[in-house]
């Protein structure tokens, strides 16, 4: 599909620009509260479809101690694969990742968004040229545990 493959040769090409965003509002006491109880090893996985000229992904990310995150974001029916690393800022409620290309020309992208405070879902942005990916809901994976 065209649009699959724009992705794979844009999305992946993206980088971060010289953006200035609005100073930030101190966060609330309950945000903070929420904020910090994302636990060490939730795992984001998912897969988003295609809307909007953004293609269908899978992603795989961990949330390790100290808001760290890391994983894989798949494309392209899996035949496309980034490694993604960043972190959550607790004090605003905000996480960034950048993602490189395994193989193929090692491109760069960046991803940006929030994390829901009510149910610690992300909400992920992708933009770069002829590619724009924006609110994607990425929820946090719930194991099945019998008699529950």
């Amino acid at each position: 599909m065209r649009v699959k493959g724009l992705f794979a040769t844009a999305t992946i090409a993206l980088t971060a620009s010289g953006c200035t965003q609005p100073p930030q509002q101190p966060p609330s006491p309950v945000l903070q509260q929420q904020m910090q109880q994302l636990p060490p090893g939730r795992v984001y996985a998912f897969d988003s479809s295609a809307q909007s000229g953004c293609p269908g992904m899978d992603w795989h990310i961990v949330l390790q101690s100290g808001g760290a995150l890391s994983g894989l974001i798949a494309w392209n029916n899996m035949q496309s694969v980034a490694r993604a690393s960043g972190s959550v800022n607790t004090q605003t409620g905000t996480f960034q990742m950048t993602a490189t290309e395994v193989g193929g020309q090692g491109r760069t992208a960046t991803i940006n968004g929030t994390v829901n405070t009510n149910d610690g879902a992300l909400t992920a942005n992708i933009q770069g040229p002829n590619v724009s990916c924006r609110g994607i809901t990425v929820p946090w994976f719930v194991p099945y545990r019998p008699g529950s």
